[in-house]
Parts: structure tokens; C-alpha cells; sequence
């Protein structure tokens, strides 16, 4: 059995905030999937006028410091409440117009809603 913090546990936590989607600020719900990626937590989803199929990572490692507050999280949940946040924050204010990408070994578009390489 997947301990609190181990990726499986968190996958399914943030597969729960996700399977609704969100509000694309057009009127529409994105829906969204969240899978384990090598480690990490990839969330995929198709958005308006994108050809191909987006996704963000979250890394499992990093837990419980919250991907939104940088806060120490007091569960899973939390956790991934937070991813959730982080998504909704990033996708309504521009990260597909703005966010760089690179390619997956799936061929998801993955945008990058963090500085770094």
C-alpha cells in the first residue's frame, strides 16, 4: 500500500481535483487526465485553438511543499489542491500563450509554468 506522499497516493488525489477540469475563461470546461510520467504527475488536456494535447508537470519528489504557496502541506490532499490552483491560476492568465514547451516521449506539449531549464 502507497504510503501519504509516495506518487501513487498523490496521482489519485490530484486525478480527483482534475477529472472535472476547469474553467477556460471562454465559458467552456477544460476536462483534464492526470497520469504518472516518469515519476512525475503529467495533467494532459486539449485546449481551444491548440492543435496538440498540453500537459503540466507536478513532481511527487517535492511533496508536501505545495506547488502554489510553497507552503509545507498537512496531506495529499492539500497537495493536490494546490496543483489544482496552480493549473487553474497559470491556464486562465495566458501559460498556453506564454509558458515555454517542450515534447514528451508521448508527444504531449508540455508547458512550463516555472523558471528554469
Amino acid at each position: 500500500m502507497a504510503g501519504p506522499w509516495e506518487a501513487e497516493r498523490l496521482l489519485a488525489e490530484v486525478q480527483e481535483r482534475v477529472r472535472f477540469g476547469i474553467d477556460d475563461c471562454a465559458g467552456g470546461r477544460i476536462p483534464m487526465q492526470a497520469t504518472l510520467d516518469d515519476g512525475d504527475i503529467l495533467v494532459t488536456f486539449q485546449w481551444p485553438g491548440e492543435a496538440g494535447q498540453l500537459g503540466m508537470r507536478f513532481e511527487p519528489s517535492e511533496a508536501p511543499i505545495g506547488p502554489s504557496t510553497g507552503d509545507v502541506c498537512d496531506s495529499p490532499t492539500e497537495w493536490a489542491t494546490e496543483v489544482g490552483w496552480v493549473l487553474m491560476e497559470e491556464l486562465q492568465t495566458g501559460l498556453v500563450r506564454r509558458g515555454r514547451r517542450s515534447v514528451t516521449a508521448r508527444g504531449v506539449i508540455e508547458l512550463r509554468y516555472r523558471p528554469g531549464p
